[in-house]
């Protein structure tokens, strides 16, 4: 009996305990709607101090930063978490953020330029080549079908440095057209249909 009082004893002071930590460690960590704040009061904060060419790059920030946290469905939402538009949404923030930071001591031109170079490292400039130009173009009909003869001879140094070779991207579009036509059936075809876990 002593052992079963014991416990019920521990059980009654021990979770009461637990959950005020829960709660006060949650209350601790900041949520996703807290940062939102914080950063659209740096924007307000910035337009107030008289810096308006830092709040106008944390607005652009901003507006990406939540367009990509926030807009996940919908063409646009796979546009901006797609092969194209993930790197060039990077790169809008890479840029912003930049010039923000260097904004702070007064607006100059060049910031610019350091902006454009922090957003093509921010995105791996070989990286962006590859997906933002060279696979685009390679995979469009234009190229396939109608592209000028020196054109595809230049395009043809450009695909060997960045991009892949036409053997493999004619493969991988066999491939893709062939699970297509013809998907798998799963698992369940083969194992059956799950019954116990």
């Amino acid at each position: 009996m002593t052992r079963k009082f014991l416990l019920w004893a521990l059980a009654v002071v021990a979770l009461p305990l637990t959950f005020t930590a829960t709660a006060f460690a949650a209350s601790t960590v900041p949520t996703e709607d807290s940062t939102v704040l914080e950063l659209l009061k740096a924007v307000v904060d910035a337009f107030r101090g008289g810096q308006p060419a830092v709040a106008a790059s944390l607005a652009v920030f901003a507006v990406l930063a939540l367009a990509k946290r926030y807009w996940t469905t919908g063409k646009v939402g796979r546009f901006l978490h797609g092969d194209v538009g993930g790197p060039l949404t990077l790169f809008g923030m890479a840029l912003s953020g930049s010039v923000a930071a260097q904004a702070q001591t007064g607006w100059q031109w060049s910031m610019l330029t350091v902006g454009l170079h922090v957003g093509a490292l921010a995105i791996g400039g070989y990286v962006a080549l590859a997906r933002l130009v060279v696979d685009p173009v390679q995979n469009s009909t234009w190229y396939k079908d109608r592209a000028p003869g020196w054109f595809r001879a230049v395009f043809s140094l450009v695909v060997a440095a960045f991009g892949k070779s036409p053997a493999i991207v004619e493969a991988e579009r066999a491939g893709a057209d062939a699970v297509a036509a013809n998907p798998a059936p799963g698992a369940d075809s083969i194992a059956g249909p799950a019954t116990r876990f």
